[in-house]
């Protein structure tokens, strides 16, 4: 359940909104909504509804004229009953027990932070119109969340026939390989004829060069043209399956096309160029994948359970949301 930093931290950014005044079933104007007995304030929501609106303003959307309004109206239901969620996530986790260590949000943050650059940390809060304290805010609900989650879930498992049921009918799409490479740039696109040619021409030499005993990494250092890898000697820091839509399938068909410790013994074309590979590792027999196979199978049964036992919390609770009330009110006087 550890989350990738960038995508949580790009979650918690468009989850984020200051004066929506109103009188519901005579209950006092500033609450929302009370879920056992814990009140949900309008300017909590209306803080994050404005947030939101900002955010997504700043993606072109309008909120201009009546229809403007209605989707304000969407987004603040839709805010507040995320926010009675999470608020009977913080009670169902301080019912179990749950606690989080603490500098626990700090570090989380300093993750966040070192993963991103300081400075993009900064203009990421300013695109979204979030403070820091928003951020501490929304990675404290995430691992509470996380910690309920696995506290729920801490007696599932997988019986060892499944697992090896779902290798064997899945291997094809589970092998995963981890290459270094050296690339010749030649855009398909743009490179003419003649570009291509010596482009190939000048990976065929530095094949040469290898097969001569120099090392794989000074070269791709020296020669290669993806700024991502150079620096690293080739080394790609993640592994594929041949089927990634993130890679050219060339390139992956010709990374699956050698055992691991050899290299490219013809440079292989793709749309960026010609690339000179070599195999690091590949994962492809059952020992090597049964963790992943084991996430694979949990994944589904865990959140099955989890979401039973969250059923059952929200059956059970006592809220009141006065936001639906005064719709439905609205509704029958119509």
């Amino acid at each position: 359940m550890k989350p990738n930093k960038l995508k949580m931290l790009a979650i918690l950014l468009i989850i984020a909104a200051a004066t929506f005044i109103f009188t519901a079933c005579g209950k006092k104007a500033e609450v929302v909504a009370i879920v056992n007995g814990e009140e949900i304030k309008s300017a909590m929501l209306e803080e994050r509804l404005v947030k939101y609106v900002k955010t997504m303003e700043a993606q072109g959307y309008s909120f201009e004229g009546e229809e403007g309004e209605k989707q304000r109206n969407e987004f603040r239901k839709y805010l507040l009953s995320e926010m009675i969620e999470h608020a009977l996530i913080k009670q169902a986790a301080k019912a179990e027990g749950i606690t989080l260590e603490p500098g626990m949000v700090d570090d989380e943050i300093k993750a966040i932070k070192e993963s991103m650059g300081e400075e993009n940390f900064k203009k990421a809060l300013e695109e979204s119109f979030l403070t820091e304290k928003d951020v501490k805010e929304m990675v404290e609900q995430q691992l509470i969340m996380e910690k309920l989650f696995n506290h729920v879930t801490r007696d599932v498992t997988a019986e060892e026939g499944a697992l090896r049921e779902f290798y064997e009918e899945n291997k094809q799409y589970l092998i995963s390989m981890k290459v270094s490479h050296i690339l010749i740039e030649a855009r398909e696109e743009t490179a003419t004829a003649e570009e291509k040619q010596a482009a190939k021409e000048k990976a065929q030499g530095l094949i040469a060069r290898l097969n001569a005993g120099e090392d794989f990494a000074e070269l791709a250092r020296q020669y290669s043209d993806d700024p991502g890898t150079a620096k690293d000697g080739g080394k790609m820091e993640y592994y594929f399956t041949e089927n990634d839509v993130n890679l050219d399938p060339k390139f992956t068909r010709g990374s699956y096309e050698l055992s691991v410790g050899n290299y490219s013994q013809e440079p292989v074309e793709s749309s960026f160029g010609y690339h000179i590979i070599l195999a690091e590792d590949k994962k492809e027999t059952f020992e090597q994948l049964r963790e992943e196979i084991e996430g694979y199978i949990l994944h589904d049964e865990k959140n099955a359970v989890f979401n039973e036992y969250f059923a059952k919390v929200y059956e059970e609770a006592e809220i009141v949301n006065y936001l639906i009330e005064k719709e439905m009110e609205n509704n029958k006087q119509q």
